[in-house]
């Protein structure tokens, strides 16, 4: 599965017009680097920016990290620096641990106030840099893989990042699953009085990937097929 996704450029503007008042931004945008270009929740990145042609001497910069939320909304993390005297600056910063694996990510950096040698006073942005978000890998638990109607099957995994998880027997999401802080989850299910067959059991983080396993519902009695299951929460990765 290839996560590697744009954010448009009209939305770090926006965020960014939000961070800053003053005249509207040059129309040459100044270049950023990233590095590295994907990292998992929780690890380092630094971004470097050349404010030159014109040069931003000594003025301040904000650079910002755009990542989507396991709820399906837009956050921001920002990082402040300041443009030595030839326009380049450096920041640190880490990718927030709530950022959603392979989901829309950027950063771009302002400069509020530019102001080059001899030159008039403005505000500009840099370009806008693709990221991509990584997923840990993390390893999901059950005490059983066979099961018949009625039986108690436990689980429980490690390395939960997101701060949410979810697990999952075909397409109906498992209730009481505790997560702890610690990122460990654990919980348990009673075999439903489906049809027997093989079906799928996992586990989901937002920020972490699980093997799925292949749980056999053992039923020789013929009963109804259930009713169609009302989707539970999106699936954070692939």
């Amino acid at each position: 599965m290839n996560r590697t996704t744009v954010l448009g450029g009209a939305l770090t503007v926006a965020l960014a017009a939000t961070l800053v008042q003053g005249p509207a931004y040059a129309v040459d945008d100044f270049p950023i680097t990233v590095t590295p270009a994907e990292a998992a929740p929780g690890e380092p990145i630094t971004v470097t920016g050349d404010a030159t042609d014109p040069v931003c001497a000594d003025d301040g910069v904000v650079v910002t990290f755009i990542y989507t939320k396991p709820d399906g909304t837009t956050g921001s993390t920002t990082a402040n620096t300041v443009a030595d005297a030839a326009g380049h600056f450096s920041a640190g910063l880490n990718v927030p641990a709530t950022a959603v694996a392979g989901a829309p990510a950027s950063v771009s950096a302002v400069i509020a106030d530019c102001t080059p040698p001899g030159g008039p006073t403005s505000n500009r942005a840099s370009e806008n840099e693709a990221f991509e978000v990584l997923a840990y890998e993390g390893t999901f638990t059950v005490s059983k893989t066979s099961a018949k109607p009625g039986e108690t099957v436990t689980f429980s995994g490690t390395n939960c990042w997101g701060g949410d998880v979810a697990v999952y027997l075909a397409d109906v999401e498992i209730e009481g699953v505790t997560l702890n802080p610690d990122k460990t989850f654990s919980g348990s299910f009673t075999v439903p009085n489906a049809p027997g067959g093989v079906y799928e059991l996992g586990a989901e983080c937002p920020g972490t990937d699980y093997e799925v396993k292949a749980f056999t519902l053992v039923n020789p009695v013929s009963v109804a097929p259930p009713a169609t299951p009302v989707p539970g929460r999106p699936r954070f990765t692939g």
